[in-house]
C-alpha cells in the first residue's frame, strides 16, 4: 500500500512515519511512504498511484478539506485519513468522501482501527460484477462504479459514473450478489450504492447528483437500518 503523509509540521510527519512504519513490520504489510509539505506538491504527483493520504486539515496557506475535495476528483481511488489538532473540523470532512478522521494525539491507538479500514475498502474498490449487457456482451462492472439499480419496462438499467446500460436479470436476483453494506434496496424497481447518497429523507434517497429515488413503505424499515449501518461505518 502506498501511503502519503501531507503535513507543513515535519514533526509530525517524522512522527507518523515511525509510527506507520512500525506498525507495517509488526503486521508484516508491505507499505511505501511519500510525504508533502505542502498540497499542491501532493496534487502534482505523478508517480505510483497513491492508495490512501493522511491529510492535515490545518496548512499553512490551504484548507486541507478543499485539498481532500480536490484529491476526491483526482484520484477517486485514493482513501483519505484527516488528520488534526482540533475535533471541531469534525463536521467539515463529511464534505467529502474520506475513511477516517484522526484527532493526532490519538494515532497510536487509533492506527490499528485506521489500517484494517483502509484494507477492507481497497478490497471492497476491486469487487466486481459481470452482467450480459442486452444487445452486447458479458461486461465487467466494478462495483464501486455503479450509483443505481433500476427496473423499469421489463429490463434493469445499470447506472454507473460511465453511463447506463441495460441487461435482464431481475433486482431481486441482483441483489444477494451485491455486498449489503454498500447497496440497499429502497423499492421494488430500485437498489441504491448508499456512497452516492447525499441526503436520506423519510420517504426518499437525494442521490450526489440530484437525482431523487423513493423509498416505498415495504423497505422503509430495512432502508433505515441499512443506511445507519453504512452510516456509521464511515464513522469507526
Amino acid at each position: 500500500m502506498r501511503i502519503a503523509l501531507l503535513d507543513d509540521d515535519p514533526l509530525w510527519l517524522k512522527k507518523a512515519s515511525a509510527s506507520l512504519e512500525t506498525y507495517a513490520e509488526n503486521q508484516n504489510l508491505d507499505i511505501s511512504l511519500i510525504q508533502f509539505s505542502n498540497g499542491q506538491d501532493l496534487l502534482s504527483y505523478t508517480g505510483e498511484p497513491i492508495d490512501a493520504a493522511f491529510v492535515d486539515i490545518v496548512l499553512d496557506q490551504e484548507n486541507g478539506v478543499d485539498l481532500g475535495a480536490d484529491l476526491n476528483r483526482l484520484w477517486p481511488d485514493c482513501r483519505i485519513v484527516y488528520c488534526t489538532d482540533y475535533i471541531d473540523y469534525a463536521m467539515d470532512v463529511y464534505e467529502t468522501r474520506h475513511t477516517y478522521f484522526l484527532v493526532k494525539s490519538q494515532l497510536d491507538l487509533r492506527l490499528d482501527v485506521i489500517m484494517k479500514k483502509l484494507t477492507l475498502e481497497q478490497k471492497e474498490m476491486k469487487q466486481e460484477i459481470f452482467f450480459h449487457v442486452i444487445k452486447g456482451e458479458m461486461t465487467r462492472f466494478l462495483l464501486r462504479d455503479i450509483y443505481l439499480l433500476e427496473r423499469k419496462d421489463r429490463v434493469t438499467l445499470v447506472k454507473t459514473i460511465h453511463g447506463s446500460y441495460k441487461i435482464r436479470e431481475k433486482i431481486a436476483d441482483i441483489l444477494p450478489c451485491l455486498p449489503p453494506v454498500i447497496f440497499t434496496r429502497c423499492h421494488n424497481s430500485f437498489i441504491v450504492n448508499c456512497s452516492f447518497v447525499d441526503q436520506k429523507n423519510r420517504a426518499s434517497y437525494e442521490l450526489k447528483d440530484g437525482n431523487i429515488i423513493p423509498i416505498s413503505r415495504r423497505y422503509a424499515a430495512d432502508t433505515k437500518k441499512d443506511y445507519l449501518t453504512w452510516c456509521a461505518r464511515q464513522m469507526d
